[in-house]
C-alpha cells in the first residue's frame, strides 16, 4: 500500500508509518512540515493542498511510465501528510533517463505497479488542489497512468499552482526584458511590436547573451549546437 505519515497521528487511516532512516532525514521532513503549514496559512486554503512530482521512463506523457510518485500534503488545519513510492512502470527505463533520477531497474522491478496504487491514490488525492513546478508533464503523465489503470483521475475540477508560471509573471520573459537583460539597454517600448523593430531588438537579444555566455556549457557556438541546446528533447517533456 501506499506508505503515508504525519508526524500528529502514527495511526493514519489506512496507511503504515515509515520513519525515515536517519536524523536528519526527519529533520528535513518536519522542516518540509514547517513550509507546507505557512502555505496553507498564506494562500488560506479552503481544500487540501497537495505538492507532487513524478519520475518517468522518459518523456512522453502517453507512452512513458511513472517510476517514483511523492506527495507531501497539507489540509486547512495544518496536518500534514507524505507519499514517496518507488513504482514498477513494466517497461525498461532507458540508460540515458536513468542518468537522470538514477532510478534503476533493479530499484523498481520488485515494487508495485502504478495499477496496484491508483484506486487509493486517486481516494487519497480527491478533492486536493495542486503545486507542481512545469505541472504540466506531471499532471499528463499520471492522467494517462490513471486511464490505464481504468481509475477516475483525482485531478478534475483541481486548481493547479505552478512555480514556473509565476516566476515568469513575476520576472517576464518577453522580448523587451531580453533586451534590457542581456544588450543592457530598455527599448522604446512605443516602438514594440513593428517587424524591422522586433528584429533588431532580437539581434541585440541574441548578440547580448552570446556575448555573454558563449562558450560556456550553457550556450554553444554554432547554429546547429546551440538550436540543439535550446530545444526540448520532447514537445510534451517539461523537464523541472
Amino acid at each position: 500500500s501506499l506508505q503515508a505519515h504525519r508526524f500528529s497521528d502514527l495511526n493514519f487511516d489506512h496507511y503504515k508509518l515509515q520513519l525515515s532512516p536517519t536524523l536528519e532525514r526527519m529533520s528535513q521532513m518536519k522542516s518540509l512540515d514547517h513550509v507546507l503549514r505557512e502555505l496553507a496559512e498564506t494562500l488560506q486554503i479552503e481544500r487540501p493542498l497537495t505538492i507532487l512530482d513524478v519520475e518517468t521512463t522518459g518523456t512522453n506523457t502517453r507512452r512513458d511510465h511513472v517510476v517514483q510518485f511523492a506527495a507531501s500534503s497539507v489540509t486547512p488545519s495544518g496536518e500534514v501528510t507524505h507519499i514517496n513510492e518507488l513504482i514498477n512502470p513494466e517497461m525498461s527505463i532507458p540508460p540515458e533517463v536513468t542518468a537522470i533520477h538514477h532510478i534503476t531497474n533493479n530499484d523498481v522491478k520488485n515494487k508495485p505497479t502504478f495499477r496496484d496504487h491508483a484506486q487509493l491514490l486517486a481516494e487519497t488525492l480527491s478533492g486536493h488542489d495542486f503545486v507542481a513546478y512545469n505541472h504540466r508533464f506531471d499532471r499528463d503523465v499520471l492522467t494517462a497512468e490513471f486511464e490505464r489503470a481504468g481509475v477516475p483521475s483525482p485531478f478534475v475540477n483541481a486548481i493547479w499552482i505552478d512555480p514556473y508560471k509565476i516566476w515568469l509573471h513575476l520576472e517576464p520573459r518577453k522580448l523587451v526584458n531580453a533586451v534590457e537583460r542581456f544588450w543592457g539597454e530598455r527599448p522604446d517600448e512605443t516602438e514594440l511590436h513593428r517587424a524591422e523593430v522586433d528584429v533588431e531588438l532580437a539581434a541585440q537579444a541574441l548578440v547580448g547573451q552570446l556575448r555573454q555566455h558563449a562558450g560556456t556549457d550553457l550556450v554553444a557556438t554554432s547554429v546547429q549546437a546551440l538550436a540543439e541546446n535550446t530545444t526540448p528533447r520532447d514537445p510534451d517533456w517539461l523537464d523541472a
